[in-house]
């Protein structure tokens, strides 16, 4: 065996040095979920060395042992056939290897693969879905500290702040790291600081994921700080994809639209749940203008009405935009009807394949837009409209122009209609401003209302913002010519910002007491954990007690012995 590992290396150094070098992957064919024995173990090294025979000008490039129970036994059996053969392994897939097993052994079957990978050349580590924690960090840091780490994946591995404090003091080359995905992580607002620190060294990174790991605004706002330093740092930074989920707040929101998304080519942005009102989501909306390559967009659970900064976005992207996901962002179909506005209006052929507008309040008037926006989506694929209000005639409309494409429609409200409750205009910050625009235009732009608009897409921001005014101010005023409608309207508007106002209000108290309760609740976490740790120690203790209690009635016991031996003697 020996001779025969010897020869494997010389052979792969040849290739090597060739420049031929070809990559095999050594995977787990077995079940999902399964425990792997000793014997198991025996079995799958059986496969590995036959698969090693019949390819020799192959050098094992990812080791894949995913979704597989280890015993201590079994990865100390796979280490030692692995031990000479993983001088080229650059990808290891790791997730869920620990599954049931008791923390000890948990954490020895980590240290024997962090061991066994500690000087191959790895670039991309998987280790989601492990129960982690702080030790189980310690023991893979072999392979968490490596210099030519490019691809990090740490997802529902049970960390905690300190955890990304230590994650973040291993890494030394945060430089060459290109994807980073962090979810379902304990880590709070420390851990996301850390993350934060992370991400400022983090150079080539072109993917980064943080999603249910309860940052808290304080947190995010670190990541959202790192992100815009090492973009301002590198202008030409490679980003392209961006999943976050978070509240974003104040000077948060500015860094993120003007040091980061206005600097970077994005492929794919996520900003789900981040507490964005209408104000930030249009902020968001006129920051990714500038896009050209965008494939994929998703604001959902934000407040983000009916938004008309749809335009540019689809007018830029159109040719690449595959996926549009507005789910609870109280678009309207005021909202619906602009954005199919802007579908029909592209200048390209529409690229989107997925429409996701579930739970908007959208009405007859949306579902119409929709239908008359048909044509301009031909290569959709998935449309979600569920938990809106339409009727069985315009259901059934829906259902025969967009057949198989059309979602199930469990949760439709058929017996009444959003639009019913709809006013004429939803945006009272423009109505202050509406006849001075409309002065602004002159007497050209209304001989010109009969005309076609001619899109205009600028780089300048202030010509952009003068041309949607000029946009806005033709439409607002063909629809309130008459004077009587425009001063029922005001008082309308007027109701309806009242009442916004008390909403916000409401929600913004509703906010800090669920960022009290969790604060609440971590504290509880946290004296669960020392309680845990006091009952242990107490169970400790008393077990030394019993130890002793034992030894006594045994020296006890052979006291007594010895008294009734000496009086056996007498």
């Amino acid at each position: 065996d020996s001779h025969r590992l010897v020869e494997e290396d010389q052979r792969r150094i040849r290739i090597v040095t060739k420049g031929t070098m070809v990559g095999m992957t050594l995977e787990n064919p077995g079940d999902r979920n399964q425990q792997v024995t000793e014997d198991a173990a025996q079995e799958l090294i059986a496969q590995w060395r036959q698969k090693i025979e019949d390819n020799p000008d192959e050098v094992v490039e990812t080791l894949d042992l995913s979704n597989r129970t280890y015993t201590v036994a079994a990865m100390r059996t796979i280490c030692n056939f692995l031990r000479d053969r993983v001088s080229f392994v650059k990808n290891a897939v790791l997730h869920d290897i620990i599954a049931s097993l008791p923390t000890d052994q948990g954490l020895e079957v980590l240290e024997g693969v962090s061991t066994l990978l500690q000087d191959s050349p790895l670039e991309h580590l998987d280790l989601d879905d492990n129960a982690l924690g702080i030790r189980g960090v310690h023991r893979c840091r072999n392979i968490i500290s490596l210099p030519t780490l490019q691809f990090l994946s740490l997802q529902n591995d049970g960390l905690s702040a300190e955890s990304m404090t230590d994650i973040d003091a291993m890494i030394e080359n945060k430089e060459n790291l290109r994807t980073v995905r962090i979810y379902n992580n304990m880590i709070g607002v420390e851990g996301a600081k850390a993350t934060g620190n992370i991400l400022s060294k983090c150079d080539n990174l072109t993917y980064f994921r943080y999603e249910g790991c309860r940052p808290q605004p304080e947190g995010t706002d670190g990541i959202v700080g790192g992100l815009a330093s090492v973009v301002r740092r590198n202008k030409s930074h490679p980003l392209e994809v961006i999943e976050l989920e978070g509240t974003i707040e104040g000077e948060s929101v500015e860094k993120l639209c003007n040091d980061v998304l206005e600097n970077i080519i994005l492929r794919r942005l996520r900003l789900y749940d981040c507490s964005l009102d209408s104000e930030r989501s249009q902020s968001v909306l006129v920051a990714l203008e500038g896009q050209k390559r965008l494939e994929h967009i998703d604001l959902s659970n934000n407040e983000i009405g009916a938004s008309d900064r749809f335009g540019p976005l689809i007018l830029n992207n159109g040719a690449t935009l595959k996926a549009i996901k507005l789910e609870n962002t109280e678009l309207t179909s005021r909202g619906v009807e602009r954005l199919c506005r802007a579908l029909n209006n592209a200048n390209t052929p529409l690229a989107l394949e997925e429409l996701d507008l579930k739970d908007n309040q959208i009405g007859t008037r949306g579902a119409e837009a929709l239908l008359a926006a048909r044509d301009a989506m031909p290569n959709l694929q998935v449309l979600r409209i569920d938990d809106n209000s339409f009727s069985e005639e315009v259901l059934e409309r829906l259902q025969t122009t967009f057949g198989d494409v059309l979602l199930e429609m469990e949760n439709n409200e058929d017996d009444f209609d959003y639009d019913d409750d709809l006013p004429e205009e939803d945006e009272p910050e423009e109505e202050d401003n509406l006849e001075g625009v409309v002065a602004g235009i002159g007497g050209d732009n209304k001989n010109n209302e009969q005309q076609q608009q001619q899109r205009v897409v600028v780089d300048d921001e202030n010509e952009r913002k003068h041309a949607h005014d000029v946009e806005r101010a033709q439409q607002v005023y063909t629809e309130l010519a008459n004077t009587k409608e425009r001063n029922d309207l005001r008082k309308h508007v007027s109701v309806l910002l009242f009442l916004r106002n008390y909403s916000i209000r409401e929600r913004d108290d509703l906010r800090q007491q669920v960022t009290k309760l969790e604060k609440e609740r971590d504290e509880l976490e946290q004296k669960l954990q020392e309680t845990i740790r006091e009952r242990d120690e107490a169970n400790e203790a008393v077990a030394h007690v019993d130890q002793q209690w034992k030894q006594w009635e045994e020296w006890q016991q052979s006291c007594v012995d010895d008294d009734d031996d000496d009086d056996d003697d007498d």
